[in-house]
């Protein structure tokens, strides 16, 4: 029995004196990096007005529109102009309707609609109702594919009448600005 007990401590030792011996070890000194600046994207998006990229430009109107009415897809094209090294994509493109109100809009909001398409990807973004995109917070036009640094996009927009709209919408007119933020991934 003594020498199992024997045999039992020498091994309790000698595992003691590996473990400790693998926890020993020696400290250098310290070395630092220096001059590290941190600095984060200042995304930039632009739209063509016909001569040059700018934060503005004219829309196409519409006229004559009637119930069932679906006009022609209009383009325009926006540009990642982010500045700076590397890239800053942008994976949704939000628009937002502005409209000054009034009783016009109070008659259009709900039976004129418009849509977008993206034409790199080939997908429409959906109809939806005037004033569901002055509401509109998140549902991006763009499809799968980013708009990469310096990188333009072409888009259409295309506006119809629904076909339910009666003589509450006839002889109305209403202006309206479309305004876009990009968002990145």
């Amino acid at each position: 029995m003594k020498r199992i007990y024997l045999s039992i401590l020498v091994i309790l030792g000698t595992v003691a004196l590996t473990v400790g011996a693998a926890y020993a070890y020696f400290t250098s000194n310290a070395v630092s990096l220096t001059g590290v600046t941190l600095a984060s994207a200042t995304p930039s998006l632009q739209i063509w007005d016909g001569d040059s990229w700018e934060t503005l430009a004219t829309g196409t109107s519409e006229s004559n529109m009637y119930p069932g009415w679906e006009g022609v897809e209009r383009d325009f094209y926006v540009k990642n102009n982010t500045p700076g090294t590397g890239n800053v994509p942008f994976d949704k493109l939000i628009p937002t309707l502005v409209t000054a109100g009034g009783a016009d809009w109070e008659a259009l909001k709900g039976v004129v609609k418009a849509r977008f398409y993206d034409v790199a990807d080939d997908v429409h973004s959906g109809w939806y109702t005037l004033e569901e995109w002055k509401n509109n917070s998140s549902l991006s036009v763009l499809g799968s594919t980013d708009i990469n640094s310096n990188e333009q996009r072409n888009l259409r927009i295309q506006y119809a009448m629904n076909s339910v709209a009666g003589d509450n919408a006839k002889g109305k007119l209403v202006g309206i600005q479309w305004t876009f933020v990009a968002r990145t991934p």
